[in-house]
């Protein structure tokens, strides 16, 4: 299975171009395509050996891609976190792959969830560390 994890606009555009603007809509997009096919979009910044996530979206929901991101981008490129802020509808994505969060947040968000309608603003932080640059940690 070929992984490619892309946040060059001009090497993104080479790869889809039938997507060129599609990435226009983020300031620092990136893809991620498995066996030629791109699956998941979205903007991140990268900061040392750490990856900020400020949006994703994914064109197959429901099949792993987004975990298989997560793996890739921690194990195989060997970026020691990836870190961001959880609108409620991705809450349970993020957790299932690892994220821990802002302890108060998350509380707040569990004990209401299903109760209120969140303000559209409102972002639970989060990050996933790896122990050890060789092993997701989940």
């Amino acid at each position: 299975m070929e992984k490619v994890f892309l946040n060059d606009k001009d090497k993104m555009v080479e790869f889809a171009p039938e997507m060129k603007d599609y990435f226009k809509m983020f300031l620092t997009p990136f893809l991620f395509a498995v066996d030629g096919e791109v699956v998941l979009v979205g903007e991140c910044k990268i900061w040392n050996n750490e990856l900020e996530m400020k949006y994703v979206t994914s064109f197959n929901r429901g099949k792993g891609f987004g975990r298989m991101l997560i793996e890739h981008l921690l194990n195989d490129l060997h970026y020691n976190e990836i870190w961001g802020e959880s609108v409620p509808d991705a809450y349970h994505f993020w957790k299932k792959v690892g994220a821990v969060f802002s302890a108060d947040d998350e509380k707040f968000f569990e004990e209401n969830e299903g109760k209120v309608d969140f303000e559209e603003d409102f972002l639970i932080p989060f990050n996933i560390q790896t122990a050890n640059k060789n092993e997701i940690v989940a």
